[in-house]
This record gives structure tokens, C-alpha cells and sequence, in this order.
């Protein structure tokens, strides 16, 4: 049997995981009380790529990189269906409006995650430690 081990995904600040956890679960739960079976089968999309995007399978790598992204794509798509299914009506739907400030909030937090990402990299990648072990001995008589 293959290795079922998880974790959260490194370089993520706990913080963002915890937020895009429970923003996709409430957006899912929403989904999944509805009675049409269209907005369920949302609901489990949606639960699947939470999963993806925030715990770490070792034996789905591959959907596990792949899945923050589809999880951006999937909440844009929800989004723009919903007001081009519902057209004028979907701005007197207080659910439906609550539910897609959530999906945006929830884009809006794994856009935000992915450039602290790209920031915290980019500043442990070219410390003086690694440059040369003993820059940081001669900067250190500058001083």
C-alpha cells in the first residue's frame, strides 16, 4: 500500500493553510446543503482540491502541486457561472452573494500565500551563509 502520510504544504505560512482550509470548507458545506445536485457535486469539487491545497498525500504528488491552482481556476469559474446562470436574480440571492465574497476571499487569500511563497524563497536563497561561510565574519568588522 502506498504511503498515506500528510502534512501541511511546506513553504506555507500556517497561517494561510488554516484560512484556506476553513474559508473551502465553508464554501463546500454551502454547496453541499443545497438541494440541487449540480451545486453538491460543486461542494465535493470544491473538498477535494481543499484537501489537495492544503495537506500534502506523498503518494499524490503530482495533484498535490497542481491543486492550489485548480483550486484558484475552480473559485473564478464558480464565481462567473454563478452571475452568468443567474444573471440579474443572482444579486437578490444573499446566499449566493455570501457564498462568492467567501470564494473571492478564498482566491484572494491563495494569491496572497503564493507571493509570500515567492518572497520567503527568493530571501533563503541568497543569504551570506550561503554565498560563502565566512562573508558573514568579515561584514561582521565592518560594523
Amino acid at each position: 500500500m502506498k504511503n498515506l502520510n500528510t502534512h501541511q504544504k511546506e513553504g506555507r505560512h500556517p497561517i494561510f493553510t488554516i484560512v484556506i482550509f476553513f474559508l473551502g470548507m465553508a464554501t463546500a458545506v454551502i454547496h453541499l446543503i443545497q438541494p440541487d445536485p449540480i451545486l453538491k457535486l460543486n461542494g465535493l469539487g470544491y473538498l477535494v482540491l481543499i484537501v489537495g491545497s492544503t495537506l500534502t498525500i506523498k503518494s499524490l504528488d503530482e495533484f498535490n502541486q497542481a491543486a492550489p491552482n485548480m483550486l484558484i481556476f475552480y473559485a473564478l469559474t464558480t464565481i462567473g457561472m454563478y452571475f452568468i446562470l443567474n444573471g440579474v436574480a443572482a444579486l437578490d440571492n444573499q446566499l449566493g452573494l455570501m457564498t462568492k465574497a467567501i470564494e473571492a476571499l478564498l482566491v484572494l487569500t491563495m494569491v496572497v500565500s503564493r507571493q509570500a511563497e515567492k518572497r520567503q524563497k527568493a530571501r533563503s536563497l541568497f543569504t551570506p551563509q550561503q554565498v560563502h561561510p565566512s562573508l558573514t565574519e568579515r561584514t561582521a568588522w565592518r560594523f
